[in-house]
């Protein structure tokens, strides 16, 4: 059978944009290595952005409000998973964490059969929500899957 699984290019514009992969509703476990950036949307539209610093593990909340945080979660046993149980002061908001920025960033190994939700965002820009969609696949003359997605995003009117 042909490969399930491929790689996803998004070509991203303007210099500074960044594309986020949803991860889930919170609160959501995940691996999340010294750095990662996390955002959170509400259904309501209240935002929030964390960075996780440090090496430790734990559960951590994510604000929903207009200034970013920095969350240094408590110290992990030595040899154990940096793994976070995230939760958001609005339940059940939405959360992504940053896969990389412009101007190209490559999701790999992902399933080609499931639809895969994104945001790409910059400062003084518009945000785009984006799917990529089992249509979106191509597949090359050995069978394996590729998708191309380009996102420019609009200055926001002052």
């Amino acid at each position: 059978p042909p490969p399930s699984r491929g790689d996803v290019t998004f070509e991203l514009a303007p210099e500074g944009a960044r594309v986020l992969l949803f991860v889930g509703r919170a609160p959501i476990t995940l691996d999340a290595p010294n750095g990662t950036e996390l955002y959170a949307v509400a259904d309501e539209g209240a935002a929030g952005r964390a960075i996780l610093v440090g090496e430790g593990a734990g559960e951590m909340t994510i604000l929903l409000t207009e200034e970013p945080q920095i969350l240094e979660p408590p110290p992990s046993p030595s040899g154990a998973n940096r793994t976070m149980t995230v939760a958001t002061s609005i339940p059940r908001a939405k959360v992504y964490r940053t896969l990389g920025a412009a101007p190209r960033a490559v999701l790999r190994d992902v399933e080609v059969d499931e639809a895969i939700e994104l945001l790409v965002m910059a400062d003084g820009h518009t945000t785009e929500r984006v799917l990529v969609s089992p249509d979106d696949w191509r597949r090359d003359s050995e069978g394996v899957p590729s998708a191309t997605t380009r996102v420019t995003l609009q200055p926001v009117e002052e």
